[in-house]
């Protein structure tokens, strides 16, 4: 059920999700009809979150030094790191504790958390994408270790950069969000504060803590139903109506929302709170850019590019982000310039060039050489933006299994009684339990592989059992002194789940009876459907 309010007179309607179409007018005033407020998430975090979370900066978090605060959201906090293992600077984004519980919303608060690292891992690299090294958990906290991008954000970047400068970086913000895309993954967020730019005016496209699978069978997505995500600002109108059916020309709408401000120095929607700018969003507008600012030198073809990108009904705007890069592409190569209009040139100069061409026909010579060269460049340089633009319709690699390995180290004797000394196995005297975590992504079949041995168990036999959260899955025997793997298929649920062995002591020879030792050396999950 969505929640609907209109803009003007305030009256609230509900709307079914299996209703086609939502309403966009309200039935008493013919008001804007938006998602109501208590839906939109906040666009910082909440103020017992940014208050009372005390920074890490200075401490050690697991093989990371966290040595300054990058900045705070929602969801965590990130951090200038340095990986102690690889030596190498990372950002690591760590989970508020506050959103460490077991409750419902802290499950769907880490699930959106973990999201973000696996969409962001599912993109093949790109030099414009950050790249996620690891997602994990330490001392109850989790956290992300992605790539640290030495810069700032767009929205600080712009300041001061011409239009054109701007547009070329949207460009291949552009092309980056195509390639995301490709492999399925629509952002839903994207902003200049969503976009760092490096040194050479690199842009690198952040934060995809709202990105979610395009949707090509069952629903995917974890917002709750009825919930409008993303930045009242830069939102679709579909988005801003709570539609969950939004497709890749949702990031299209946001990019045409970025060119508008970067040619008009403003967003086109800017309501005094988030309720009047949706309410904005969904009404739409027919001002080009250049006309809201006003411009002196308004350029039709970049205005008819932004119009295009950003407009209301989904299916009037650029099918994939491919084709608004390549009109972006284009419209670079002209310069700026509006198509068709010449460069205003006095008499005095054309003079001018008379006299140089009779004086200096071998500088001009040399010029002409030198124009014709760079030129070449641009047009090659362009050529290999669009051949990748075409590279990245190829379709995606499958990913690959997902798998888990437990060492020796990370069992622990009954659960609670102290973890295992020996790096290399684990050594059962008697009959007892050793049990580990293993944090599973998805719910599925897993083939968990146990490799253990015997102590000179040459005429003898041995037995475990495996468990799966308390619960036995098989028992094992074992007749080898030297290492081996003992497979097993078994239904896993998503998240936290607890692998243990237990030792059944059950070694036995004829004549003296002798009691061996077993020894685990490790077990491995791995997803098999």
């Amino acid at each position: 059920m969505i929640e609907l309010i209109c803009a003007t007179c305030g009256k609230t309607r509900s709307q079914n999700q299996g209703d086609p179409i939502p309403p966009t007018r309200c039935p008493s005033c013919s008001g804007v009809l938006v998602v109501k407020t208590e839906t939109v998430p906040a666009i910082e975090a909440p103020p017992t979150a940014k208050s009372t979370e005390p920074t890490l900066a200075g401490t050690t978090f697991g093989k990371y030094h966290l040595t300054a605060e990058i900045g705070r959201g929602s969801m965590g906090v990130v951090y200038d790191a340095q990986d102690s293992h690889l030596h190498r600077r990372v950002a690591v984004k760590i989970m508020h504790s506050a959103h460490g519980g077991e409750n419902k919303d802290a499950l769907n608060d880490w699930q959106r958390f973990m999201q973000e690292a696996r969409l962001t891992a599912n993109v093949a690299k790109h030099p414009n994408i950050v790249t996620v090294y690891e997602a994990s958990v330490h001392d109850s906290r989790r956290y992300i270790a992605m790539e640290y991008v030495p810069g700032q954000s767009m929205s600080k970047w712009r300041k001061g950069r011409s239009s054109r400068e701007q547009v070329r970086l949207i460009r291949d913000v552009t092309i980056a969000v195509h390639h995301a895309h490709e492999h399925g993954i629509i952002h839903r967020d994207l902003k200049p504060g969503n976009v760092l730019v490096a040194k050479g005016d690199i842009p690198v496209v952040t934060d995809f803590g709202l990105a979610t699978f395009e949707r090509k069978g069952p629903d995917l997505s974890i917002t709750p139903k009825g919930f409008c995500v993303g930045s009242p600002a830069y939102m679709s109108p579909e988005q801003a109506r709570g539609q969950k059916d939004v497709d890749r020309t949702t990031d299209v709408y946001a990019i045409g929302i970025m060119l508008y401000e970067a040619v008009a120095g403003h967003p086109p929607f800017d309501g005094k709170n988030p309720v009047e700018t949706l309410s904005r969003v969904v009404e739409g507008t027919r001002v080009p850019p250049s006309q809201a600012l006003p411009l002196k030198d308004a350029d039709p073809v970049i205005d008819r590019i932004c119009m295009k990108a950003m407009a209301r009904d989904a299916g009037d705007r650029y099918a994939t982000c491919g084709e608004l890069a390549q009109a972006l592409a284009a419209w670079l190569e002209q310069e700026g310039r509006p198509v068709g209009v010449p460069p205003r040139r006095s008499v005095l100069h054309y003079v001018g060039i008379g006299v140089l061409c009779a004086i200096l026909a071998g500088v001009i010579l040399w010029q002409k050489v030198a124009s014709d060269r760079k030129e070449a460049e641009m047009r090659e340089q362009l050529a290999r933006k669009l051949e990748e633009i075409e590279r990245l319709k190829a379709p995606p690699p499958p990913p690959a299994p997902f798998s888990v390995a437990l060492r020796p180290t990370d069992f622990v004797l009954d659960g609670n009684d102290g973890g295992n000394a020996s790096a290399t196995r684990i050594i059962f005297e008697k009959n007892v339990l050793f049990d580990a975590t293993a944090a599973l992504p998805e719910t599925g079949d897993y083939e968990i592989t146990v490799t253990a041995s015997c102590d000179a168990a040459r005429n003898e036999f041995a037995k475990f059992k495996l468990y799966l959260d308390g619960k036995a899955v098989t028992e094992v025997t074992l007749r080898s002194e030297k290492p081996e793997d003992y497979r097993v298929v078994a239904r896993c649920p998503s998240g936290e789940r607890r692998i243990g062995i237990r030792f059944l002591n059950d070694f036995w020879v004829a004549e003296p009876r002798e009691d061996r030792n077993l020894f685990l050396h490790g077990v491995v999950l791995r997803r098999v459907k």
